[in-house]
């Protein structure tokens, strides 16, 4: 599935497919499903489990937008984003949108 998203102003398209779970494990080195299950169960209120968060978040962004990003790294990548991400619910949210991106709904499959 090809689609767009927007991330602190910025339009990133992604690209989402059975490839996603191959390549996040060979380019981040952990099984993306684990890691969707270690932030399901995290405590919200603590500093660290949201910096998991977070940084599970751009991991993910990252594999799905890999194949347009033309060789960048994943610190590359970070680079492209300012801590105003943080500041902005918005964007925020944007972000943690970023997993409902791997589990489309029937719905959303079927436009």
């Amino acid at each position: 599935m090809e689609s767009l998203i927007k991330i602190a102003g910025k339009e990133l398209p992604i690209h989402v497919s059975i490839r996603t779970i191959i390549e996040y494990k060979s380019t981040i080195g952990t099984d993306i499903f684990e890691e969707l299950e270690k932030i399901q169960n995290v405590n919200v209120n603590s500093i660290g489990s949201l910096s998991s968060i977070i940084n599970t978040s751009f991991q993910i962004l990252y594999i799905l937008h890999k194949p347009y990003a033309k060789g960048k790294s994943f610190s590359d990548f970070l680079d492209e984003f300012e801590f105003s991400v943080f500041q902005d619910n918005t964007s925020l949210s944007e972000l943690t949108g970023v997993f409902s991106l791997l589990f489309p709904s029937q719905k959303e499959e079927s436009k």
